[in-house]
């Protein structure tokens, strides 16, 4: 009986283990959701401002690149 009684217990106590387990998982799998949605709806409210601010930076790495005339320079020996 008192074998039947242990096996129960532990049993028991791997299955609320395993329980606890697999609920963080879920609930890690929802906290990421909700940032990628967050971050979609930030990325569409900004949307304006994103492309602004990348084509100020592409028009600065153009014109680095034009007044340093890297094209024309020799290649080091």
């Amino acid at each position: 009986m008192l074998d039947k009684l242990e096996h129960a217990y532990f049993v028991g106590k791997a299955k609320c283990i395993a329980a606890f387990h697999n609920e963080r998982g879920e609930v890690n799998i929802i906290a990421v959701i909700l940032l990628v949605l967050v971050a979609i709806a930030l990325a569409a409210l900004f949307k304006d401002r994103i492309v602004k601010v990348v084509n100020s930076l592409f028009e600065k790495i153009d014109k680095n690149i034009e007044s340093t005339d890297l094209m024309d320079k020799p290649a080091p020996k």
